[in-house]
């Protein structure tokens, strides 16, 4: 589901910018919360790290569909410096704020989106920019769910990434 994370020249934690490219569309019509399969970094060294992700997102259901979203780290950390996230939509609506914070488990700290139906990749784009100062090791992951119950899909594609870089 997921390309293989890459570095300049090495993992996550060699000083060097790493990332990992969504390959395949995942598609889930639940509101349970869980973490992309696809969209997480292992982070192997604790010290400070920015990370950015970009998220691709549409829904093929009837009446509003939304996506519930944020960012989740399985090792122990200290809270984020600053987080900023934004999503924009094919209407040209665009929506930012900076109170997400980084959560231990999927189904905290969410934020929530409408998203455009549509099958196209680019109906909807996420922003999210933060930094994490981790006490321990784990996994660096974008993790969603639908905000409402509908039958239809909803859709991350892929183009999504994360790219983590220490500071």
């Amino acid at each position: 589901d997921a390309l293989p994370i890459l570095g300049p020249t090495g993992p996550a934690g060699s000083n060097n910018i790493t990332y990992v490219l969504k390959a395949t569309t995942t598609s889930r019509n639940s509101t349970s919360v869980l973490n992309d399969p696809a969209l997480s970094i292992a982070v192997s060294s604790i010290q400070p790290y920015a990370f950015e992700m970009v998220i691709f997102v549409s829904g093929t259901g009837t009446g509003a569909m939304g996506i519930n979203y944020g960012v989740s780290y399985s090792g122990g950390y200290n809270e984020p410096y600053s987080i900023f996230y934004g999503s924009l939509g094919n209407n040209g609506v665009a929506t930012v704020g900076t109170s997400m914070n980084v959560a231990a488990s999927p189904s905290a700290e969410m934020q929530s989106t409408t998203v455009a139906k549509s099958t196209d990749p680019g109906s909807t784009a996420i922003l999210i920019k933060g930094v994490i100062s981790p006490t321990g090791t784990g996994n660096l992951a974008f993790c969603w769910g639908q905000n409402s119950s509908n039958a239809g899909n909803l859709n991350v594609f892929p183009g999504s990434y994360i790219t983590l870089m220490p500071i």
